[in-house]
């Protein structure tokens, strides 16, 4: 029996129907996405590989899958290797400010916080 959730992306309201296939594919790759492979979750689900990269496929389209990155922790990568911005702007620019500072290279990491002062900090990588 299928399920439908709710996925809110960037102040869009949208839903996606996702069936157990997908959700066993979202959980394996969100357990440990570095080393699961198409074709392991293909012989562990007993489904075609073309069934699950269509699938992976989809719920990187439909922004489900939003990427595959490394957690890194750079305050154990000695400091020199990235700047922390502490910001100030209105309530009504920090979502759009944020998006923009997602952009600029080597932008690793943009927090909004929900205070008055301080309020967007960027994490940049040198």
């Amino acid at each position: 029996m299928e399920k439908e959730i709710g996925i809110h992306c960037l102040g869009f309201n949208m839903s996606r129907s996702l069936n157990e296939l997908d959700k066993r594919i979202i959980y394996a790759l969100q357990e440990d996405a570095r080393n699961v492979s198409a074709p392991m979750l293909a012989d562990e689900m007993d489904v075609s590989l073309g069934t699950i990269r269509n699938r992976i496929g989809h719920l990187e389209d439909d922004g489900i899958i939003k990427g595959y990155h490394a957690d890194i922790d750079y305050e154990r990568c000695e400091s020199r290797l990235t700047n922390l911005f502490v910001c100030n702007t209105s309530a009504s620019e920090q979502e759009s400010l944020a998006r923009q500072a997602l952009s600029v290279p080597r932008v690793v990491n943009v927090r909004e916080l929900r205070s008055g002062r301080e309020n967007l900090q960027i994490c940049r990588v040198e």
